[in-house]
């Protein structure tokens, strides 16, 4: 029996690890879904994203900003926070939604990957 191959060859041939470091003083929880993020990047882009928005809402959390998701979070941050730093929260926030749950656009009715 064969067994069909889910991946391009290359990808079974090159290693998956990206060797990353992350300080100690990180919380166990952000570390654990940071390497994890880095560490399926290759593999999967969407699984990699999803990852890093579990991370970012970690690390809020962590700060103080508590909130009833992610988005709420992220709002709160963006009252403390330099403008070009919220901007990539938020643009984290929203690439992790593609990734995470497939959204019918409100603006067109179309299938779309994320919601802004």
């Amino acid at each position: 029996m064969v067994i069909p191959l889910t991946l391009p060859l290359y990808k079974l041939v090159h290693p998956f690890n990206v060797a990353r470091t992350v300080p100690e003083e990180v919380p166990k929880e952000i570390r654990k879904d940071f390497l994890e993020a880095a560490a399926v990047l290759s593999i999967s882009e969407k699984a990699s994203a999803a990852l890093s928005r579990r991370c970012l809402q970690h690390l809020l959390i962590d700060r103080g900003y508590k909130g009833k998701d992610l988005n709420e979070q992220i709002e709160k941050a963006m009252k403390d926070l330099p403008q070009r730093i919220t901007e990539n929260l938020d643009y984290v926030r929203v690439i992790g939604n593609f990734a995470a749950h497939p959204i019918k656009s409100e603006q067109t009715g179309a299938n779309s990957r994320c919601r802004t």
